[in-house]
């Protein structure tokens, strides 16, 4: 038998080594690969979920922002422990907040109520981020401010030819047949004049004070009366929304109606339309701060707040609905010159205060309630500590 001869690999033969090397190679790139797309796609979902929840947040700002912007007077009927949505909007970017309000007081403290607002906000997508957002709120109520007396005054006043000061509660005739316009009282009527500290009120001949009293009397009171009279007065002209640097109103005074039939506030000269129910400008009611002296000496209508740093001196049958206060004296005249609503002169240092010449002002609590309930006038402050938080879920 011829002998056998071992078959004997050769040394540059290695497919198999170099196939199964291949292999491990690829799947240890695949396993990098894969690695690799796991954590690129959590790092995205984490992004995401950040990004979302930033929008959410934002959106959840803007609706506190809203929320306070649109704050109104009916806020006020608001009892303890009940809770009102205040806003609900989808922005154009597609997030959306909603907005509710909680009392939170027990509604035992007179004039000053407490609030709990809570803000949500969603970002945009079905899986699109929530947070919330609150805001500890105190509001104290307009009726802080005056009146009941048609002329409070810490000086001497004179009342002739012809003049009325009436505290008589006085219902304006284009508001008696609109509904919701006015809701007077048979108790609401108060004194005609009501004087502080040592002022006299002289009645010339042909003159009339009425009310209940007609005149008031209160001595002991002016300290108290000026100091909070005089603290008020700075709260409003703070909030002012024209500014006058005194002299004389000598253009007529009357509504100004801008592009799209809507009330043009920015007019110096438009003090609204009081006696305008469905007028665009009937909901107008300006704080109206006048630096120095005025003197309006030009006919027209104008509602709101009237404050007056200096002398205050009107004629020539202008018409104001609401609350006047003047620092200085006061000289009202003219026939058909109308105040109605409450007037108060604050320097009881000032003589020659008075109301002529047919001049007439009235008691009147609707253009009070409606010039002092304005959101202005009304709009909440955060608490000074921890007012804003964060509620985590």
């Amino acid at each position: 038998m011829p002998p056998q001869r071992l078959a004997v690999a050769r040394p540059g033969d290695r497919r198999g080594l170099a196939l199964l090397v291949m292999v491990l190679a690829l799947v240890i790139v695949a396993a990098m690969v894969s690695v690799g797309y796991m954590a690129a796609a959590q790092q995205f979902r984490v992004g995401v979920a950040g990004r979302q929840g930033s929008t959410a947040f934002y959106a959840a700002e803007a609706g506190l922002a809203a929320a306070l912007s649109g704050w109104d007077s009916t806020i006020a009927t608001l009892q303890p422990g009940a809770t009102r949505q205040l806003a609900a909007e989808r922005l154009s970017s597609g997030d959306a907040f909603e907005v509710r309000l909680t009392r939170i007081d027990a509604g035992l403290a007179e004039g000053v109520a407490h609030y709990l607002m809570v803000s949500t906000g969603r970002a945009r997508g079905a899986w699109g981020g929530r947070r919330q957002v609150a805001l500890f709120l105190r509001a104290r109520s307009p009726n802080r401010f005056c009146c009941d007396a048609a002329l409070s005054t810490g000086g001497d006043l004179i009342v002739g030819d012809a003049a009325v000061i009436s505290g008589i509660e006085h219902v304006p005739e284009a508001w008696s047949s609109v509904p919701g316009v006015c809701q007077p009282s048979a108790d609401s009527s108060g004194p005609g004049v009501a004087v502080y500290g040592d002022g006299s009120v002289s009645e010339m001949r042909g003159a009339a004070v009425l009310g209940r009293p007609a005149t008031r009397r209160q001595a002991d009171e002016q300290a108290d009366f000026l100091k909070s009279a005089d603290r008020w007065f700075a709260d409003l002209a703070e909030l002012a929304d024209l500014r006058l640097t005194g002299g004389a109103v000598r253009d007529r005074l009357e509504p100004a109606v801008g592009p799209g039939q809507t009330c043009d506030r920015s007019v110096a000269w438009n003090w609204g339309a009081p006696e305008a129910p469905g007028h665009p400008c009937f909901e107008h009611l300006p704080i109206i701060y006048s630096i120095g002296d005025l003197r309006i000496a030009a006919g027209g209508k104008g509602q709101g707040v009237l404050l007056v740093e200096g002398d205050l001196e009107i004629d020539d049958g202008f018409e104001f609905f609401g609350l006047v206060v003047v620092r200085g004296s006061l000289s009202v005249g003219g026939e058909g010159t109308r105040l109605y609503g409450a007037v108060i002169v604050l320097d009881a240092a000032r003589e020659g205060n008075e109301v002529t010449s047919g001049a007439r002002i009235d008691l009147s609590n609707c253009p009070l309630t409606r010039a002092l309930r304005g959101p202005k006038l009304y709009l909440p402050h955060p608490l000074a500590e921890f007012a804003w938080l964060e509620i985590l879920e």
